[in-house]
Order: C-alpha cells, then sequence, then structure tokens
C-alpha cells in the first residue's frame, strides 16, 4: 500500500488485477495513458488506477487502487513527484508500505535469515494465533515498522499493531530517527503500555 500522510488518500497496491475488482470500483485511468497538465507538462500513466465504489481513507475520500508491478509503481511514484515539482528526497508523504504480513511469514520459514533474538523472551503463541492479549508489558519482541510518521512509528509484532512514539524511539546520538528507519526494517520493541483506541485494546511500545 501507499500512504498519503498529508491528504490521507491512501492507495493500495496489486500487482495483478483481481478477480471481480470492476463489480466493486471503477476503472478510472488505464496504465499506458498520458494526461497533458498544461502546455509544457504531461502525465504519463504506468499502472492503471481504480476507484473503489464503497471504501473510503481516512479523508473520506475513495480508496484509490493501483494495479501495477513494484517497479511500475515505483515509475509512477517518481512521475508524480517529478511533475509536481518535488524532491523524492527531501518529500516523502508518499510512502510505499510492503507487506509486513508476507515478511513475518518469510521470517518463520527462513529463521537463518533472523535477527539473533536470543535475548528476547519466547511467547506461546509462536507458532501462530497472537493477539494483544498475548502482549506482557515490560517484555521484548521482534517486530516490523509498518508505518512511519511525524509523531512516531506504527511498530507491528506477529500481526499486532501498535505505536512507538517518537520520544520512546533510540538511535545514536546525532542520528535523525526518520532517516534511521524505514518501512519493512525490522525493530527491537517492548511493551510499555496498553490503551483504548475507538474500543479497541492497543499496545504502546517503547525502546527505553
Amino acid at each position: 500500500m501507499i500512504v498519503d500522510t498529508e491528504q490521507g488518500n491512501h492507495k493500495m497496491i496489486r500487482y495483478t488485477q483481481p478477480q471481480g475488482l470492476e463489480e466493486v470500483a471503477t476503472l478510472q485511468v488505464q496504465k499506458g495513458k498520458v494526461v497533458k497538465l498544461d502546455e509544457k507538462t504531461q502525465l504519463s500513466f504506468f499502472v492503471s488506477i481504480w476507484q473503489h465504489t464503497t471504501l473510503t481513507c481516512s479523508n473520506k475520500k475513495p480508496l484509490t487502487i493501483w494495479i501495477g508491478t513494484k517497479k511500475e509503481v515505483e515509475q509512477q511514484l517518481q512521475e508524480i513527484y517529478q511533475k509536481a515539482g518535488l524532491d523524492p528526497e527531501r518529500t516523502d508523504f508518499l510512502k510505499f508500505i510492503p507487506n509486513i504480513e508476507l515478511l513475518e511469514a518469510q521470517q518463520k520459514k527462513a529463521p537463518s535469515q533472523k535477527i539473533q533474538k536470543a535475548d528476547l523472551p519466547e511467547s506461546p503463541a509462536d507458532q501462530g494465533g497472537f493477539t494483544v492479549n498475548d502482549i506482557q508489558l515490560g517484555k521484548e519482541y521482534l517486530g516490523y515498522v509498518k508505518l512511519i510518521y511525524n509523531y512516531g512509528m506504527f511498530i507491528t509484532v506477529k500481526g499486532v499493531e501498535g505505536l512507538l512514539h517518537k520520544k520512546q524511539i533510540v538511535v545514536p546520538e546525532g542520528v535523525d530517527w526518520k532517516k534511521y528507519y524505514n518501512i519493512g526494517d525490522k525493530i527491537k520493541v517492548k511493551a510499555h503500555d496498553f490503551k483504548d483506541v475507538d474500543g479497541e485494546k492497543r499496545v504502546v511500545w517503547t525502546q527505553m
């Protein structure tokens, strides 16, 4: 998924068109189309763009679905930045989020590639069915960076997502935490607290 941290107009990425998509979404732009923005500027489309008829984003606008390979999606992002006159090195409001669930599944299948976790406590739910109720306060867990915002990062541990506030992030002295971590990075976190968010129990992480 691509998350728009400024406008909230998120984009779901599918590398191939799912069956039945035309029943829940309408095609907005066909891959290969070129749109004239003004007399000197054209916007090329490397992906097909669909708009969901019922699902909406946090800004209440319809969910956008991009159909294309990872390379095509990256080309589209570069095209948007370039035609908008933005520097991709300094502007990162469009964040390309990998499939965290797939990364976690791959981690289980390839234990030799894992970060050494001898110092991490074992969980009775290591084999699956892990929920927020299995989280124990004060214990460390190995997770992935799922989202990065100005106020912190959302970390997922075996599918359980929680906020790691920027004040609780530990990085080398003089290093900007937003440049130190990237979406998809492995990270060690400790369960600090639980909070009720819209009636749902959520974990709060720390690295302190």
